[in-house]
C-alpha cells in the first residue's frame, strides 16, 4: 500500500465496492469542513495498474468532485476488483460514519452467498466485518433456512474449528465480555489473555442478560456492542501499561499525575460501558419507540438502568 494522488476521472465508484449509501448530512458536514481548510485522511483504493476501485471514502470523493478537484490523495493497494469488494466489507466497521440499519446484514449475506468467501470461518468473517461471530451465525442460519432447496453456495456444514464455539455467548466478566484473545503488555512482558465463553446451542435464539429473546430488529445493534467493548479493552491496556511504567519510575512518565490519570480513564471507561446493551427495555418491550422516555427510542437499557427498573417489570 502506498500513498499517492489519483486522478478523480480514473477512480471507479460503481463496481459494487460501496456498501452503504451516501448520507446527505455527512456530505454537507464534509463540504463545510473542506471549505474551512480541514485536511481529510486519504481515501482507500485498490488498483491493478490501470483501474482504481474506491472502497473507502465515498463521501470524501464526492466532496472533492463537487469542489472541482482533479485528483485526490489515496492509499493505493495492489489488487483486483474482487479484492476491493472484499476490503469494502470492512469499511467503517469501527470508525467513521456508523453503518445504517441493515448494512451489516447485507454485507454478511453477500459474503455467505459467495462461493469462495463463504468458505471462510465465521470468526474470520466476523472480525473482518466488525460484528460478532454469533451474529454471522444467525444470518447464516437464516439464509440456509430460506434457501435450503436452492443452489446458493451456502455451506451448511460448520468448519471443524467452529463446531464447538459457534454462537457462544461470552459471560463471567461483569465488566467486559469478549469473544477473542487480547494481547496485554505489563512491565515489558507480552502475553495473551483468553476470554471465557459458555457454550450454547447454535439454534438457540440470542437473548439479553435478563433471558429475554432479542427482537430481530435489535440484533444488529446488539452485535455492534463488540466495537464498544473493544474500545474499553484498549483503555484497560493503556491504563495497565501506563501503570507499569509509573511503577518502574520511567522518566517519560515522571510529570504524570497518576491518580488523576486513573480517575479520568476509569470515568471514560464507565461512560463507554453505559452504551452497551444489557437488557431489552421492559417498558416498551424493545419496540424502540420514540415515545419511550426510559430507553429514549433505542429499545434497550444498559446494566445500571436495568437494575433501577422495578422488580415487577423485569
Amino acid at each position: 500500500m502506498n500513498k499517492q494522488n489519483v486522478r478523480l476521472d480514473l477512480v471507479t465508484i460503481d463496481s459494487g465496492t460501496q456498501q452503504r449509501p451516501i448520507d446527505p448530512d455527512v456530505l454537507s458536514r464534509y463540504r463545510t469542513l473542506m471549505q474551512d481548510g480541514v485536511e481529510f485522511p486519504p481515501v482507500e483504493v485498490v488498483s491493478d495498474g490501470v483501474n482504481f476501485w474506491l472502497w473507502d471514502g465515498f463521501h470524501r470523493y464526492r466532496c472533492a468532485q463537487e469542489r472541482g478537484k482533479k485528483s485526490i490523495s489515496a492509499y493505493v493497494t495492489k489488487g483486483k476488483l474482487r479484492d476491493a469488494i472484499w476490503l469494502s466489507f470492512s469499511a467503517n466497521n469501527a470508525h467513521g460514519l456508523p453503518r445504517q440499519k441493515g448494512v451489516a446484514r447485507k454485507i454478511i449475506a453477500s459474503i455467505l452467498t459467495d462461493k469462495s468467501w463463504s468458505k471462510k470461518s465465521l470468526s474470520t468473517i466476523a472480525k473482518h466485518t466488525g460484528v460478532t461471530k454469533q451474529y454471522v451465525s444467525l444470518v447464516k442460519n437464516e439464509l440456509v433456512q430460506a434457501h435450503r432447496s436452492s443452489t446458493l453456495p451456502i455451506d451448511e456444514e460448520k468448519p471443524p474449528s467452529e463446531a464447538k464455539n459457534e454462537g457462544a455467548a461470552p459471560t463471567t466478566d461483569p465488566d467486559l465480555q469478549r469473544d477473542e484473545e487480547i494481547t496485554v503488555t505489563r512491565k515489558g512482558t507480552t502475553y495473551k489473555q483468553k476470554s471465557q465463553e459458555n457454550e450454547r446451542k447454535a439454534d438457540e435464539p440470542p437473548k439479553d442478560a435478563a433471558g429475554r429473546v432479542i427482537p430481530e430488529h435489535l440484533l444488529e445493534l446488539w452485535s455492534q456492542q463488540q466495537l464498544v467493548k473493544g474500545l474499553i479493552r484498549d483503555l484497560d491496556i493503556i491504563k495497565n501499561t501506563v501503570g507499569s511504567y509509573v511503577e518502574d519510575r520511567h522518566p517519560a512518565f515522571g510529570p504524570l499525575n497518576h491518580a488523576k490519570f486513573r480517575t479520568e480513564i476509569m470515568a471514560l471507561r464507565g461512560t463507554l460501558k453505559d452504551v452497551i446493551p444489557y437488557a431489552i427495555c421492559p417498558y416498551c418491550g424493545g419496540e424502540a419507540s420514540e415515545n419511550c422516555k426510559v430507553c429514549r427510542g433505542f429499545g434497550f437499557l444498559n446494566k445500571h438502568n436495568y437494575e433501577l427498573t422495578p422488580q415487577d417489570l423485569r
